[in-house]
C-alpha cells in the first residue's frame, strides 16, 4: 500500500496492542528529534543509526504503548547499491 510520499505497513497473526501498526515520520534532525522525543516522555526504543540505504532512523513508543519510527535522508543511494538489485514488480 502507499499513500503519498509514505508507505503503510501492516502486520499479520498475533499482534500485541497498539503494535499492530506503525507511523513513520520523515524528519530532518534524527538526533535532535530523538533528544526532544525522550525529554517529553517517549520510550526510545532504538538510538539513532545511519543504514546502509541512506536513512538514518529510530524507533520510539508513546505513552498510550503506539510505535513510530522517524526518519532522516542521509543519502541518495541506489537499490542497487544497498539491497543487491533492483525489484520491479509488475
Amino acid at each position: 500500500m502507499k499513500a503519498g510520499d509514505g508507505c503503510f505497513t501492516i502486520a499479520e497473526g498475533t499482534v500485541a496492542p497498539n503494535h499492530s501498526h506503525v507511523v513513520q515520520v520523515r524528519i530532518d534532525d534524527a538526533e535532535g528529534h530523538c533528544e526532544r522525543a525522550r525529554q517529553n516522555g517517549a520510550i526510545i526504543l532504538t538510538e539513532p543509526k545511519d543504514h546502509s540505504y541512506g536513512e538514518r532512523q529510530y524507533n520510539a513508543q508513546d505513552f498510550c504503548g503506539h510505535r513510530w519510527d522517524f526518519t532522516q535522508t542521509i543519502a541518495d543511494i541506489a537499490p542497487e547499491e544497498w539491497s543487491g538489485g533492483a525489484f520491479h514488480l509488475e
